[in-house]
């Protein structure tokens, strides 16, 4: 006899929820505010407009993403986004905006064959001037891909005497491409150096300046953009600025001085940052606990740093990036908790809290445990019920398949007791118009060009409930009121013709070319339309021994 075989079928269930990675650019369009997010191995493209994000396209990738930046090519428009995954491969995407797919303008794969991993995990940074990419990979070395207008040359490894790198940045207005590194020596104490990287030679040289000692619990650096430039130094007690600026001496000559300005924190963990001003006169940062604060650069004129301000905004999801998009709105991704889309207010509100989240994103992850559970009630459906999130983001959630909704908007409406969506015509692919009706009035939307906004229809009754409303053979339009039915030309909106009840009508319901009028006393009207669409008329009656809740037409 032949053996047993036993086959598993393995399917996704639920894709990467956890945000891993999140930037802004113009990716899609020159004139377009984009978020990019990676989460897993998908990568998803939102557009921002009118205080929303918009996902324009969802793409899976081959491989996990370790690092996202963008850059822009030469005479490009638009911005290209870097792609790092943990195997160490790398594409640039651009975005074909008439087939709303990606496209892949270059790919690679950096491993080297031999070299320690760095402890930090891999990290891509990006020069602010767009004349190279770099990416730490392994201990001791700086793997730069040189970009001129050309397009990408080969990976250089650049070799760095410092071999406990804690954080890496390029900085911000450089002749020449300038890295700051903050760096661990063997007796534990940080330092942080600036270092000039020289491609041809393979090698870097002494940058402009360097500070030794700097606070022991040091872990994030922060360039700080034209023209203020320089770094932040941030730390578990403290944050730093520094600089090297130019001092002008009694001979007349100039000479270099170190610019150093520093601020004392409560203890925490600061682990991501996103500038919020232009002239990088102020940053958001978020610490481990999610609290959100912002730390404000105060220059004089030539935009020397005089002093730091530090000030508590309020409390978000424990945020694995922060991605500012700008008028007031900020997106949280995290790994921990849920991803939110925020808007910064000037003011407090009653708790305290300068925060209002206007979206959240749902995360289940970390999951650190799950069982599966019987649920009669469903039909015997079993559903998972993970341990979702980390520390003050922990939460059970139930997960189970089916058919999902996505909120794409929302509007608090009060009073509202029913609604109907209009064609301008009854063939016509899409709706327009949002007819609402509340207690004692009926009001109408329309959309034009994207956006939404109240209008009225002459021919309907505006001053009264409505009790149905839909689109009629002949270009028509039909509304039922208490009092009649009233037909109105779709494009003119003129009132064609109206049928008044002898009694209180109570409820409708309709077709294309006929209508169902439940009457007050327990009377049934059939109407229908002509072919045109100009006339109603009263086919039949009957009459019910009770009054009819409701009628439905087939």
């Amino acid at each position: 006899s032949y053996p047993t075989m036993s086959y598993s079928y393995v399917v996704t269930s639920q894709k990467a929820t956890a945000v891993s990675h999140a930037i802004t650019c113009s990716f899609t369009a020159a004139d377009e505010k984009n978020l990019i997010v990676a989460k897993g191995n998908y990568l998803l493209v939102y557009a921002v407009r009118n205080g929303n994000l918009e996902l324009i396209m969802e793409t899976p990738l081959f491989g996990k993403i370790k690092s996202l930046e963008y850059y822009r090519p030469s005479a490009a428009v638009t911005d290209s986004l870097f792609v790092l995954t943990e195997r160490k491969s790398f594409c640039v995407l651009g975005y074909d905006g008439q087939t709303n797919k990606l496209v892949t303008r270059a790919v690679g794969n950096v491993r080297d064959r031999a070299g320690r991993d760095i402890e930090i995990g891999q990290r891509g940074l990006i020069d602010p001037d767009f004349r190279m990419i770099g990416m730490m990979l392994y201990e001791g070395h700086l793997k730069v891909i040189p970009v001129d207008a050309n397009g990408m040359k080969e990976a250089v490894n650049i070799a760095l005497e410092e071999t406990r790198v804690i954080d890496i940045k390029f900085l911000h207005a450089c002749a020449r491409p300038t890295v700051c590194v903050l760096y661990q020596d063997n007796r534990g104490l940080r330092h942080v150096k600036t270092l000039h990287v020289e491609v041809r030679e393979k090698d870097s040289s002494p940058g402009p300046w360097s500070q030794s000692n700097v606070e022991f619990g040091a872990s994030l650096l922060i360039p700080v953009p034209a023209p203020i430039g320089g770094v932040l130094v941030v730390g578990a007690s403290s944050i730093t600025y520094i600089n090297q600026t130019t001092t002008i001496l009694p001979t007349g000559e100039s000479a270099p001085q170190m610019h150093i300005q520093a601020v004392e924190i409560a203890p925490t963990l600061i682990s991501n940052y996103t500038c919020i001003a232009e002239d990088g006169s102020r940053f958001l940062l978020a610490d481990h606990r999610g609290v959100l604060s912002v730390v404000v650069l105060r220059t004089n004129a030539n935009k020397e740093v005089l002093s730091l301000v530090i000030d508590t905004l309020g409390t978000t999801s424990i945020a694995e990036n922060l991605t500012y998009l700008g008028d007031g709105l900020l997106y949280v991704g995290s790994i921990f908790g849920d991803s939110q889309l925020i808007r910064l207010h000037s003011q407090k509100d009653a708790e305290g809290s300068n925060i209002e989240v206007l979206a959240v994103h749902p995360n289940i992850g970390p999951i650190r445990d799950m069982c599966l559970v019987d649920n009669d009630k469903q039909g015997g459906q079993r559903q998972l019920v993970t341990c979702s999130g980390a520390y003050k983001d922990g939460s059970l959630r139930v997960i189970r398949s089916g058919i999902g909704l996505q909120e794409q908007a929302s509007l608090e409406v009060g009073g509202i007791k029913g609604l109907w969506s209009l064609r301008t015509n009854e063939r016509d692919a899409f709706d327009k118009y949002l007819v609402q009706s509340f207690l004692g009035e009926t009001r109408i939307l329309a959309i034009e060009n994207e956006e939404m906004g109240e209008v009225e229809i002459d021919g309907f009754s505006s001053q009264e409930p409505t009790l149905y409303c839909a689109n009629m053979q002949g270009g028509t339009l039909v509304q039922v009121t208490a009092r009649s039915v009233r037909l109105v030309d779709s494009e003119s909106f003129v009132l064609l013709t109206e049928y008044t009840a002898p009694r209180t009508i109570t409820v409708a319901s309709g077709t294309l070319t006929q209508l169902t009028l439940a009457l007050s006393g327990g009377e049934l009207h059939y109407l229908e339309i002509d072919e045109a669409g100009k006339s109603i008329s009263l086919v039949s009656t009957m009459q019910f021994d009770q009054d009819i809740a409701c009628v439905v037409a087939p």
